[in-house]
């Protein structure tokens, strides 16, 4: 076990592939309620905190920059057009007469859920395998555009893992979900880039995700998971304008956040530094 640990510290590329896997392997685990969903959230990040520190050491774990202030100011574009979809999911849900009893006890569920699984995929899909790719091909004059262009589709994929395609509508929205992801997923790289905060950069982004499905605490049934983002029929029509308008939002926020952080790193100094 030991010889493979350290292969695991040599080899970070391959530990990040394992990761990854593990990841996917684990959200695709039967998940019938939300308090399911929070429980096996919480083990992810132990888990993945534990291959980062196979891949960084103490670096991102203990000696980032918790600039929270900084990341959710230019995140926050992310956060209003979050609220706003959130809202029109509650009317929405409300207009149906669908609302169920045990509210606070799902918001409470919820809003662990959501921490949780959103800093296992910052610390795998952003710490993690970023670390990785720089580590391996620190040399690299790009070995940033790599990591940008792996790690952001990485993430984006993983959404739609498991996504029932089999017609043009489905694939659009699979497309749509990937594109809106990864690019969104940039913008947190490239803070992530600049503070080294992944806890920071959690923070922000299941707050993103806890406000756009703020709706499901009136609903009494597990409806997240894999494939979830893929609809059928008028549905599904409905779906790839809804993720069409995100991928233009996110690229216009992910724009904004390069011009006023990307453009302000010294990406020689942090390549010779990381």
């Amino acid at each position: 076990m030991t010889k493979f640990f350290e292969l695991l510290k040599k080899q970070p590329l391959f530990t990040a592939a394992l990761a990854v896997a593990v990841a996917v392997l684990a959200v695709r685990l039967p998940q019938p309620s939300y308090w399911n969903k929070c429980v096996l959230r919480i083990l992810m990040c132990g888990t993945t905190l534990f291959f980062l520190y196979l891949v960084s050491g103490e670096k991102t774990i203990f000696q980032s920059s918790a600039q929270i202030g900084y990341t959710f100011k230019h995140l926050l574009g992310f956060l209003i057009f979050a609220f706003i979809m959130g809202l029109l999911g509650v009317f929405g849900i409300i207009q149906s007469g669908s609302v169920e009893g045990g509210v606070l006890l799902r918001l409470i569920t919820l809003a662990l859920m959501f921490l949780f699984a959103c800093l296992f995929e910052e610390l795998c899909f952003r710490a993690v395998l970023n670390d990785a790719i720089v580590y391996q091909f620190r040399h690299s004059k790009n070995v940033f555009v790599v990591s940008a262009v792996v790690s952001s589709l990485v993430f984006g994929v993983v959404h739609i893992i498991g996504s029932p395609v089999t017609n043009a509508v489905e694939w659009g929205q699979a497309v749509m979900k990937t594109l809106s992801c990864a690019i969104m997923g940039f913008a947190m790289l490239i803070l992530y880039w600049k503070t080294r905060s992944v806890w920071a950069i959690g923070l922000v982004h299941a707050l993103f995700d806890f406000l756009s499905s703020f709706g499901l605490i009136f609903e009494g049934t597990a409806s997240l998971g894999a494939g979830s983002y893929v609809r059928a029929g008028q549905e599904g029509v409905v779906g790839f304008i809804t993720l069409g308008v995100q991928t233009l939002v996110s690229a216009a926020i992910t724009l904004r956040v390069w011009k006023k952080v990307g453009k302000t790193i010294d990406f020689e100094a942090m390549r010779e530094s990381w």
